[in-house]
């Protein structure tokens, strides 16, 4: 091979990077391209975009997987006794109120697959449609009972959603769950809790703001599982922002708005916004939808508080005060026409203050003009500054709703009319009210024909050629007899009306709160003395005979296990009943509690500690279930278990005075007594009309010497209650050892 030949074959080394031409210098060291333009702003909007929206679904996926949060729809499928069905969400509202005091629907259960001959129908409201105070009875029911006997062969599924508390803020999102599910129509009375309610201008919960945008976009983001760790998460750091327990209406009292509030046209704003969706929602999903005025106590409940002017003078006020002092001093004396014009003389310097409209209504109506006193009524309602009455301008926003798309399956029932139209003079009262809108079943019976009228005229033909033959409208009494309404139950809800809510706040700072009182206390007693052991053995009858004839119906089996256990005192009959509610509604932590207690008065703890645990495993605050957890480990000894869960349900309701007895008790029976004293004290300075609470803490006392401290706690709880022969015979002795 020649040295030409070597020399081709060789091969070159490569350049140094210093070496080369210039052109390919520069090649080597030329930065990458930099994105300009249109695809410099493309790169940025990815950046903030779609990689945080990547990383928030990789964390939202991640918490989903690993068990965080809650379901946050109106209602969760489930199998129940081998059926595919959707029930209530018990921790839905958790999203609009602060986990401890959540409100619930109550328990409800519908088929997944919808049958052939079935017409389902939604019931959207609060407490009012619910049916507070005993749901058994609510409107919902008895428009069952009522197309249920009109058209024979048809599966009417009234699922009453309702919750108490809530607003259309939070009945707009169950609206978007129910359309999921095949509606035929939804019903519609809301519109009492649209300022106290969720972002409302009178809420102690989720404040009011005039962005209903922003307003939706929080609840869309506390759907999703960052939303409830980040929700949970300020919540724990900052406090929830709202009540630590749930006290009823008297959390408002500091929340008053008057008539002129400039937030109230944002509340009236968004409501009309909301019952425009729901509507919108409705005919969507192919249902139709019927929106009902809602009707309100005019005439027996005064307003809860009330306001002067904003601008009135410290002169004006002065002279408003004779003239309205010198009427309620003419009006004690039942002299109404001069009483009346002071009031008059007091409304030319200041009109708005909500009792004195009252009490002209209430002096026109003893004279006779009952159309000056509905005038009065009415604005009593309106100037009312704890507004948990739906107002004029409310039901003239459903109205206008319904109407201005009466031709696109929506339709209007005014309620409020019909309920007016069947009281005495045209202004509804206690006839149709236990208080300020809940209903007795004589009002839920109106609402529920009232709605039947319009919902026969509507149905899908197929289902009104099924309509019995000279079927005629139950009347009220045909539908107590079928709901086994009775005199138990007008007992039952007239007491729990009584103690829940009159002998509480704001109730007690209404006009003629002692008087209504007494009339409601005279009421109770008679109809006390009328549940004889006869009459309640009649009413066993009645529980018997509707269950043998009736379709499968939890509600029944409840109201009936309720007569056995607590009036019949049969907890094994009891028991057979809870559990045939449990066969159909087994996530229903009320029903797990109420058959823990029976089992437990028969001895059967170890039940009664399973049922319990399940139930706040349910519901985490659920004080019922804590305190019989409290009396069932008390029962077994296990005294440290029983004084937590005690402890529990002090912390969810402050004011239940047997969680704080049976802690005392047991803290003096292990020697601390101390502070079994302190605890008693503690419970007399939050509960003041229980006297066992001062005649335990007398017996402590007596037993440790203190004869004079004991006497004083037995004359405390006798002042309660004159008629308690054992304290009479405690306070006795002890006097006789003080001698």
């Amino acid at each position: 091979m020649t040295a030409r030949s070597r020399n081709k074959r060789k091969r070159k080394p490569p350049p140094h990077p210093s070496a080369g031409s210039k052109k390919t210098t520069r090649a080597a060291r030329k930065p990458p391209p930099v994105p300009r333009g249109a695809r410099l702003w493309l790169f940025r909007i990815l950046a903030v975009t779609v990689v945080p929206g990547v990383l928030l679904g990789l964390v939202e996926i991640g918490l989903r997987i690993g068990g965080y949060g809650n379901p946050t729809t109106a209602m969760v499928k489930a199998e129940i006794g081998g059926r595919s069905v959707w029930h209530d969400n018990q921790r839905f509202s958790w999203q609009f109120f602060p986990w401890h005091i959540a409100r619930t629907a109550m328990p409800y259960v519908f088929d997944a697959k919808k049958a052939t001959n079935a017409c389902r129908i939604f019931i959207l409201g609060a407490s009012a449609a619910q049916g507070t105070p005993d749901s058994a009875f609510a409107f919902g029911r008895i428009l069952e009972t009522m197309l249920r006997e009109r058209y024979p062969g048809v599966k009417f599924e009234v699922i009453n959603t309702a919750m108490v508390a809530t607003n259309s803020h939070v009945v707009r999102r169950i609206a978007m769950d129910c359309a999921k599910h095949q509606p035929d129509l939804f019903v519609v009375y809301l519109g009492n809790n649209e300022v106290v309610g969720p972002f409302g201008a009178g809420t102690v919960f989720t404040p009011l703001s005039g962005n209903l945008k922003l307003i939706r976009f929080g609840i869309a983001f506390k759907t999703t599982r960052i939303g409830q760790l980040l929700s949970n998460t300020t919540g724990q750091l900052a406090g929830d922002g709202g009540p630590a327990v749930w006290t009823g209406m008297d959390m408002y009292l500091e929340k008053q708005v008057r008539a002129d509030d400039p937030s109230l046209q944002t509340v009236y704003s968004h409501f009309r916004r909301n019952l425009q969706d729901i509507r919108d929602i409705a005919v969507a999903a192919g249902a139709k939808i019927i929106f009902s005025s809602v009707g309100v106590n005019f005439s027996d409940n005064p307003p809860f508080a009330s306001l002067h002017r904003a601008d009135l003078s410290d002169a004006e006020l002065k002279q408003w005060q004779q003239h309205y002092d010198q009427g309620t001093a003419l009006e004690e004396e039942d002299k109404f026409k001069e009483a009346l014009a002071a009031y008059l003389a007091a409304a030319q310097i200041d009109e708005t203050f909500a009792d004195l409209q009252f009490r002209m209504a209430t002096c026109y109506s003893r004279q006779g003009d009952f159309d000056n006193a509905t005038d009065r009524y009415v604005r009593a309602r309106e100037y009312d500054t704890l507004r948990f009455r739906a107002d004029s301008q409310i039901n003239a926003i459903i109205q206008s709703v319904a109407v201005e798309n009466a031709c696109d399956n929506t339709y209007f029932v005014d309620t409020s009319a019909a309920l007016q139209d069947e009281s005495p003079h045209g202004i509804t009262g206690e006839k149709f009210f236990y208080e300020h809108v809940h209903m007795k079943f004589a009002g839920n019976y109106i609402l529920a024909r009232t709605v039947l009228q319009q919902t026969e005229d509507i149905l899908p033909e197929h289902i009104r050629a099924r309509k019995a033959p000279d079927a005629k409208i139950l009347t009220e009494q045909q539908c107590r007899d079928r709901l086994v309404n009775t005199l138990l139950d007008e007992h039952r809800n007239a007491e729990m009306i009584l103690t829940e809510f009159v002998k509480r706040p704001p109730f007690t700072n209404q006009l003629y709160h002692n008087r209504h009182v007494e009339d409601l206390e005279s009421q109770l007693a008679t109809m006390k003395t009328r549940l004889t052991d006869a009459k309640l053995a009649q009413i066993d009858m009645q529980f018997k005979n509707a269950i043998a004839r009736g379709h499968r119906n939890w509600w029944l089996h409840w109201k009936y296990a309720g007569l056995l256990s607590n009036k019949l005192h049969n907890q094994r009959a009891a028991v057979v009943q809870y559990r045939l509610v449990l066969d159909m509604i087994p996530h229903c932590s009320q029903a797990l509690t109420l058959l823990a207690k029976s089992l437990g008065k028969l001895g059967d703890l170890d039940s009664a500690i399973a049922l319990d645990l399940e139930a706040i495993r349910l519901n985490p605050a659920f004080a019922i279930a804590h305190y019989n957890l409290g009396v069932s480990y008390q029962a077994r000894g296990n005294l440290d278990k029983a004084i937590r869960h005690y402890a529990i349900v002090i912390r969810f309701k402050p004011d239940h005075a047997n969680a704080y007895n049976n802690t005392a008790v047991i803290l003096y029976r292990q020697g601390k007594t101390d502070e079994a004293i302190t605890t008693f004290q503690k419970a007399q300075e939050l509960i003041t009309d229980v006297p066992y609470l001062y005649y335990n803490l007398g017996k402590i006392f007596a037993k440790s010497g203190r004869i004079d401290e004991a006497i004083e706690q037995y004359r405390a709880a006798l002042k309660i209650d004159p008629d308690l022969p054992k304290i009479k015979k405690a306070l006795e002795v002890a006097l006789r050892k003080n001698k």
